[in-house]
């Protein structure tokens, strides 16, 4: 509804961050099959850490790329507000 109303009045240039994109859901670890794979062929508790964070850092990576297009793209937008769900 906000959004409907700034873009008839034209009062703010505002772009929006998509939720669902950035929400802590999006950049938290996931452990999918490819992930599960190398932990099991791994041995060590650090090496098992190691894969966990890389698989957590490629996630977060995924967000920020997101954040990033949106920047580039709205760059006549005076600000660009981001909802989110964090704990």
């Amino acid at each position: 509804m906000q959004w409907q109303e700034e873009e008839k009045t034209q009062r703010h240039k505002v772009a929006y961050l998509d939720p669902a994109r950035i929400h802590q859901t999006e950049h938290s670890f996931k452990l999918t099959e490819k992930v599960q794979e190398q932990l099991k062929a791994v041995k060590t508790k650090k090496a098992k850490d190691d894969i966990k964070e890389e698989a957590h850092k490629k996630e977060r990576h995924k967000v920020s790329v997101y954040i990033a297009k949106v920047m580039l793209k709205r760059v006549e937008k005076d600000w660009i507000m981001a909802p989110y769900g964090f704990e």
